[in-house]
């Protein structure tokens, strides 16, 4: 049984809940849990809960020595390579976090990301607060702004479903935190297969009751 399973019921309630699936990232893992690690944000109202997608490269090793020496840092191995949306769905069944931030191995945070996320959310009664990124091509090399969609997100439903199925908004996961509650509530979950979390995040904003938009990277 690995730490995350077993110290489920022992752990008490966070503010945010850092969701990583990982499969052979072993390249980039430790980069981005230090960027996690590294938050302005306190360590003890937030918890990293590592999805092990049955790596075959050192991703485990890497994993289980964070979890060693870090008391937030949670990690159970997938029975069998499902891909990042199941993998995400196991991790959203241990998650405790009031708000989830969902986030791949291979990227990293700015350092005030969780705290201003967290900000945004609260003070704007927000059930989902959707941000801008960088897109770095190569580690050194040159980034820029990626986001194309802001003018796309709207809380009017009718024209949010319309935006969505002209594919004018972006469908994946990691630009959005995510009130934990409105994923529960709605039974929201990944499905199989590729593009799994277009379904998903379409259904994240169209449940939503509020969303705020933070035009930040």
């Amino acid at each position: 049984m690995n730490r995350g399973a077993r110290e489920l019921n022992e752990r008490n309630r966070k503010k945010i809940s850092v969701i990583i699936p990982a499969y052979n990232l072993g390249e980039y893992l430790k980069k981005s849990l230090d960027s996690v690690l590294n938050q302005t944000f306190s360590s003890m109202d937030f918890e990293i809960i590592i999805a092990n997608d049955c790596s075959t490269d050192d991703t485990l090793e890497i994993i289980q020595d964070y979890a060693s020496r870090f008391e937030n840092v949670l990690y159970f191995d997938c029975p069998v390579n499902g891909g990042p949306g199941i993998s995400r769905n196991h991790a959203l069944d241990m998650a405790c976090g009031d708000f989830i931030f969902f986030l791949d191995g291979d990227d990293t945070l700015a350092q005030n990301a969780l705290e201003k996320a967290w900000n945004a959310a609260t003070s704007h009664k927000a059930d989902v607060v959707s941000y801008d990124y960088n897109m770095v091509e190569k580690v050194g090399g040159p980034s820029y702004a990626s986001r194309k969609d802001f003018e796309q997100i709207t809380n009017d439903k009718e024209l949010l479903l319309s935006r969505f199925l002209s594919a004018e908004m972006d469908g994946s996961v990691i630009f959005s935190f995510i009130k934990r509650s409105l994923i529960s509530e709605n039974n929201i979950s990944f499905p199989a297969g590729l593009h799994e979390d277009i379904p998903f995040i379409f259904e994240v904003y169209f449940f939503a009751r509020n969303i705020f938009k933070l035009e930040e990277i």
